[in-house]
């Protein structure tokens, strides 16, 4: 039975339920081994590793023979993934969190590192169970401003990057250097970009342009 934690971390942010049937050896000791994917849907979003892990934990009860003694057997099951649909409320916007603002001259230096790395390299999303190459498709999308809420998660990567960095050192990286550290995320300034997209269902938003161009199942 696949759990809340068994699920591939992208498929969870956008909200997209899978199945998965295996085909497996049961040995004679009961344990799972040797499975192969028959089929999963959909593919590519990390079902298919996730429910091999899944099977290979489980125990089952072993095919007797003839004499009633244990024997090898293949057997063929389908493990479903699914989260509970809740829909996605904000709620009112809680107090900012105690990051200092940035001054205008920070901001402008984080948005040109932004605009240079990339919304996700200071926003990075969770994308564990995906392809790399899809990855770097999502990336882009978000870097292009080609789905919505771009703007608001641009917004969200300059301004956590103007608060991690002091203005000597965007300087530095923008001019090619190297940091002698690089400067600790704290959990205010994660909080700081949860604030900002406090009423931006990014999940969703995802899902549109994932689905859009990828199978969902």
């Amino acid at each position: 039975m696949a759990t809340e934690e068994d699920f591939p971390e992208f498929a969870a942010t956008i909200g997209v339920d899978g199945r998965v049937v295996l085909d497996c050896l049961a040995s004679i000791d009961g344990r799972v081994r040797d499975c192969q994917i028959v089929s999963a849907r959909p593919e590519s979003l990390g079902f298919e590793q996730a429910a091999l892990e899944i099977a290979l934990r489980g125990v089952i009860e072993p095919a007797h023979g003839v004499r009633g003694e244990p024997v090898l057997s293949r057997f063929r099951f389908r493990i479903p993934f699914s989260l509970d649909d809740e829909p996605f409320v904000s709620g009112p916007r809680p107090p900012r969190p105690n990051v200092a603002q940035a001054t205008p001259s920070s901001l402008a230096l984080a948005k040109q590192l932004v605009e240079r790395y990339g919304v996700t390299s200071a926003f990075p999303l969770e994308m564990g169970g995906l392809p790399l190459e899809r990855r770097a498709v999502i990336n882009r999308w978000i870097d292009r401003g080609e789905i919505d809420g771009s703007a608001e998660l641009k917004d969200a990567a300059v301004q956590m990057t103007a608060a991690m960095f002091s203005d000597r050192q965007m300087r530095t990286l923008l001019a090619g250097g190297q940091l002698d550290s690089m400067p600790v995320v704290t959990e205010e300034i994660l909080s700081l970009g949860d604030y900002i997209l406090w009423d931006v269902d990014i999940g969703s938003l995802l899902r549109k342009a994932y689905c859009r161009q990828y199978d969902c199942g």
